[in-house]
């Protein structure tokens, strides 16, 4: 079973198996609504601090688009497109969506690691994944450090995905749990520079990769610039986890 096939049957079975009027985060396996948003407001806070308007945003692993629900609810604005394997909880999605009288949120069901036709190369200004790198897989280090790769792909400015941290005090067998060292060191590129946020919840930590400006090359003629070259594209997606 492909590591697309793994992860779409476990939230399939984790949404069948949801009684009515079950929350979204359960569903989903975060600890709580305030566990889920916490990361969510480490996004918030790079896309305030980051944008004076409103971001082209692709949510990775989007779910039930929680997120949309949220930066709406703050007036944090935002284009936002998002994109999941699994086309339940993205019906489940619309339904709400139509329910809160937003149906044109976009929502696109596609593996955006192995789709060469989802999305354009450098198409959103900022690239979202949160949960994505969390259930066990045969390599998850590897996964993960080849993906953001791939999530670089699709990024203007920058990509800012979380993962779980190996200090947290409760383990779940079904989850992988991140060295932040090991990760810096293993997604270091000379075209973007990464800061670490750590401080937010004692079983998570968040990446935040900016692209670096393009420098002038001054040997040639002044509109000239070094290109940033395409990122290699790579496997496939990951999801969220019972934190």
């Amino acid at each position: 079973m492909s590591h697309a096939e793994f992860i779409r049957n476990f939230y399939s079975q984790r949404l069948a198996a949801a009684a009515e009027n079950r929350d979204h985060y359960d569903i989903l396996d975060w600890a709580s609504a305030a566990a889920q948003q916490a990361r969510f407001q480490v996004l918030a806070e790079h896309l305030t601090a980051a944008f004076a308007a409103a971001p082209a945003l692709l949510d990775v692993g989007c779910g039930f688009a929680d997120l949309a629900t949220y930066l709406a609810a703050r007036r944090l604005p935002a284009r936002y497109v998002g994109v999941d394997l699994n086309a339940e909880l993205l019906a489940a999605a619309r339904l709400a969506a139509a329910r809160a009288e937003n149906p044109a949120l976009d929502l696109r069901c596609g593996d955006i690691f192995t789709d060469e036709h989802l999305f354009a190369p450098r198409e959103f200004d900022v690239v979202f994944a949160s949960g994505v790198f969390n259930l066990r897989l045969d390599n998850n280090a590897a996964f993960a450090s080849n993906a953001i790769r791939r999530l670089q792909r699709f990024a203007k400015h920058s990509v800012v995905v979380n993962f779980l941290h190996r200090r947290a005090a409760t383990k779940y067998d079904e989850c992988f749990y991140y060295s932040p060292p090991a990760m810096l060191a293993e997604t270091q590129s000379p075209d973007w520079e990464t800061s670490l946020r750590d401080d937010y919840l004692e079983n998570d930590f968040t990446l935040i990769f900016r692209r670096r400006a393009i420098k002038t090359n001054r040997n040639a003629s002044r509109c000239a610039t070094k290109p940033v070259p395409d990122v290699p594209q790579l496997c496939d997606i990951s999801a969220t986890n019972p934190t």
